[in-house]
């Protein structure tokens, strides 16, 4: 899936499973999602609760996943579900509200050197 994605919408998915009906894992997990990539798309799902993260331009897509994992049991079946919906509703963040690497002069500055 993420080999035909990745191409097509410059999206990273990443499925996170827990064996709990503990919500507050999905939180968590989104709150220590440290050094994540702009394209990540993270669904983290439990017990009845589902959690999805990232950066995109429409807001929708997170939604219909998380209704989709929650209408539907968890398995190999799921993946075409959640491969139509970002194909139709994801869109990386662009411009000037999105991650972007920093710049060679601002890392300099970062580690006090000068140049």
């Amino acid at each position: 899936m993420n080999s035909r994605l990745g191409a097509l919408k410059k999206v990273n998915v990443i499925v996170v499973g827990f064996n709990s009906p503990d919500s507050s894992l999905g939180e968590y997990q989104r709150a220590k999602w440290i050094g994540g990539k702009k394209n990540d798309l993270i669904i983290c799902y439990g017990d009845g609760w589902v959690k999805c993260f990232g950066w995109t331009e429409k807001d929708i897509v997170k939604r219909d996943l998380k209704t989709i994992f929650l209408d539907n049991k968890p398995s190999n079946g799921i993946l075409s579900l959640v491969e139509d919906e970002i194909k139709k509703n994801y869109k990386i963040k662009t411009g000037k509200n999105s991650i972007t690497s920093p710049s060679s002069r601002a890392l300099r500055i970062l580690f006090g050197t000068c140049a």
